[in-house]
């Protein structure tokens, strides 16, 4: 057996990567376009503001719905030329909800579906260096290929369903700038962000 081989490949997948959208003769590639659900904890309140985060700006974060988002996108990028119309426009389109930095207490947030993504990437991987390093010698502690795919696949899982379900970021305003956050290392995850890299919107 390999372990460093397993081990090496097992790691290889970064559950909260962000590649690029890709666009392929003007249409935009949506399964490349990643969805990060945004809980916000508000001042004063006990209900919770939460959904896709789509837009930061110098004093608000705009969120969407979750559901049907890029449905509705693909849809209105279609409409208008391949490019997404200005954000002023698509708050009613969309549903967008907007908080005002100065209201939010905490939030977290999370890459849509990481856990099951990675529990998925994890099995897979796990299972092909099963396969790929065959059958061990005969003697009293060995494995078939088999074997190796099966235990691989649960070990790689679990360690994707894990990874997947720790991959969450936070801000307490206690401690950092919800502003300061939002529009540096955070504003990344917006979908305009994403669109606007890929040249998709320009505002």
């Amino acid at each position: 057996m390999k372990p460093v081989t397993f081990l090496a490949l097992t790691l290889w997948f970064p559950s909260n990567c962000l590649a690029q959208v890709q666009v392929q003769d003007g249409v935009v590639d949506f399964t490349t376009l990643k969805q990060y659900v945004t809980n916000l904890r508000l001042i004063g309140q006990t209900k919770s503001a939460s959904g896709i985060l789509f837009n930061t700006t110098d004093s608000t974060v705009v969120l969407a719905p979750i559901r049907g988002l890029k449905l509705k996108l693909k849809a209105l990028i279609s409409q208008h030329g391949g490019t997404l119309p200005p954000v002023d426009s698509l708050t009613e389109v969309l549903s967008l909800q907007t908080v005002r930095y100065n209201t939010v207490r905490s939030l977290s947030l999370h890459r849509r579906g990481a856990g099951v993504k990675g529990l998925l990437m994890g099995t897979g991987v796990g299972a092909l260096v099963g396969v790929v390093q065959g059958s061990d010698p005969p003697g009293w502690f060995s494995f078939s290929a088999g074997d190796k795919a099966v235990l691989f696949g649960i070990i790689g899982g679990l360690a994707g369903l894990i990874s997947g379900a720790l991959s969450v970021d936070t801000v307490n305003a206690k401690r950092q700038s919800v502003s300061k956050e939002m529009q540096g290392r955070l504003r990344k995850y917006a979908i305009v962000d994403q669109l606007r890299k890929a040249n998709v919107y320009t505002p």
